[in-house]
């Protein structure tokens, strides 16, 4: 499931509103952001490190038409690990909460 569309049903949808939450237009950009950022890490091939900054340099592909694909590179500062870390346990912990919610209401339904 993609962010966007997670997004749009936790937003938008007249049947998750009781899900909405004050922050949730920081919480998905960020967790956009951090889409696009694990994917250059997870996806991509590390072509270059400097140690003095500790800044990295990430070859990745990207698709351009039905069969056509592009090269490209990333640089990233050293920090983007720990921030993809504290963003993910963010993410874990706001769809926790959600996931109680949904699992209250089936259990009180039973």
């Amino acid at each position: 499931m993609t962010v966007k569309l997670l997004r749009k049903w936790l937003t938008k949808h007249p049947n998750y509103a009781e899900f909405r939450q004050s922050d949730d237009d920081v919480f998905y950009e960020a967790l956009l952001k951090s889409a696009s950022l694990r994917n250059d890490i997870v996806h991509g091939l590390l072509e270059s490190i400097n140690p003095d900054t500790g800044e990295f340099t990430m070859r990745r592909i990207k698709r351009v038409g039905t069969d056509l694909w592009s090269a490209s590179t990333a640089t990233h500062d050293a920090n983007v690990p720990k921030y993809l870390a504290s963003q993910a346990t963010l993410a874990t912990r706001h769809f926790v909460e959600i996931a109680k919610i949904v699992f209250e209401q089936d259990r009180d339904a039973a």
